[in-house]
C-alpha cells in the first residue's frame, strides 16, 4: 500500500537561470514504494487526475526533480508509486511564478488548510477538529478521513468530522472512545483535490486515572446451585446519557438505559434486577458502556449455570 500523508512539495530557485528552479519533496512513509512521479498544471485544481495535468517526469528512490525555468506560471504535484503500478494521492501543490511575474515571491495565493481542535480531548470532555481552507475557489467541500478511512464529506462550512448532519450551522463536539485519531482533511474544489492536511489528537482521561470510564461487571444470585441470577453492570466515570449494551455470547441481548444495568430483565424501567434461572452452561456476558451514543468502556464476564 502506497501512503502519502507525509509528502510535502517545495520549490527551490536557484539564482542561475541555466540551474532552474528544483522541486523537492519530503519521502513518503511507504515501506513498499519504489519511486515518485511529478505532475505539472496549467492552473489550478491541480492533481494526478484533473484536467490540466501533464506527467512530466516517472522517478525513481528520488526527492527532487529540477524543472528548468518555465515561461509562463505553473503548478507542480508528486505521487508514490509501488512496485505493483500501483499510486497515491498527490502531494500538496507547489507554484512556480516566472521571473517578472508580480507573485514571484508570494504563496499566499496557494491552496491550504488548517486544522484546529475545538474542545478539551485529553481532559476527557466533549471534541472535535474544524477545518479552514483558504485560497480555494469554486464549489469547496471537505473530505475527513479518520484513522486512515473515510469518515463523511462536509459540502458547508464550519468544515468538521463526526457531525450527524452537515447543514453548516455549527461543529459539534462529542466524547469519543479514548485513544489516538489521526484526522486529515482532504480539501476540494469542484470535485477535485486541492490541498490536505492531517492532525493526530490523543483522546484521554484527565492525568488522574480514576477519572477514567470503566464498568464492573458482579453476579447476583448462585448460577453454579441452579438458582436464579443475573449480572449487575456498574459504570463509573460515564457522563452524559448513558446506556448499557449486554452481549450475551456474542449476541446483542437488550440495551439497559436506566440503572441498574442488568441483562435479561423484561423491561427497562430502572427498577431492579431481576434474577432467573437460566438453561445450564456457560455464559459469555459482555457489558458496553455507551455516553451519547458513544461507546467508552467495556467488561466481559463468563458466568457458569449448573446444579449442585
Amino acid at each position: 500500500m502506497v501512503w502519502m500523508k507525509a509528502i510535502t512539495t517545495i520549490l527551490v530557485l536557484w539564482s542561475s537561470a541555466a540551474w532552474g528552479a528544483t522541486l523537492t519533496w519530503t519521502a513518503s512513509t511507504g515501506s513498499d514504494v519504489v519511486g515518485y512521479r511529478v505532475y505539472k498544471c496549467s492552473q489550478l485544481p491541480c492533481s494526478q487526475s484533473a484536467g490540466t495535468t501533464t506527467l512530466l517526469a516517472t522517478q525513481g528512490i528520488t526527492t527532487s526533480f529540477n524543472i528548468g525555468t518555465p515561461a509562463v506560471l505553473q503548478y507542480y504535484v508528486v505521487t508514490a508509486y509501488n512496485s505493483a503500478n500501483i499510486e497515491s494521492s498527490s502531494s500538496n501543490v507547489a507554484t512556480y511564478y516566472p521571473a517578472g511575474t508580480s507573485s514571484s515571491t508570494s504563496s499566499t495565493s496557494l491552496p491550504s488548510v488548517t486544522l484546529t481542535v475545538l474542545g478539551s480531548p485529553t481532559s476527557g470532555q466533549p471534541w472535535t477538529v474544524q477545518a479552514y481552507p483558504a485560497n480555494v475557489s469554486g464549489t469547496v467541500s471537505v473530505e475527513y478521513w479518520i484513522n486512515n478511512a473515510l469518515d463523511h464529506t462536509e459540502n458547508y462550512a464550519p468544515y468538521c468530522p463526526f457531525d450527524g448532519a452537515d447543514d453548516g450551522s455549527q461543529c459539534r463536539t462529542a466524547l469519543r472512545p479514548f485513544g489516538s485519531y489521526t484526522i486529515e482533511a482532504r480539501v476540494k474544489s469542484n470535485g477535485i483535490e486541492v490541498v490536505r492536511q492531517a492532525i493526530t489528537v490523543q483522546a484521554s482521561a484527565t492525568p488522574s486515572t480514576t477519572s477514567a470510564p470503566s464498568v464492573t461487571l458482579t453476579v447476583l444470585g448462585s448460577p453454579t446451585s441452579g438458582q436464579p441470577w443475573t449480572v449487575q453492570a456498574y459504570p463509573a466515570n460515564v457522563s452524559g446519557t448513558v446506556s448499557v449494551l449486554f452481549w450475551i455470547n456474542n449476541t446483542l441481548n437488550r440495551i439497559e438505559g436506566f440503572a441498574p444495568y442488568c441483562p435479561f430483565d423484561g423491561a427497562d424501567d430502572g427498577s431492579q434486577c431481576r434474577t432467573a434461572v437460566r438453561p445450564f452452561g456457560f455464559y459469555t456476558i459482555e457489558a458496553r458502556v455507551v455516553s451519547n451514543g458513544t461507546e467508552l468502556a467495556r467488561r466481559v464476564i463468563v458466568v457458569k449455570a449448573s446444579s449442585q
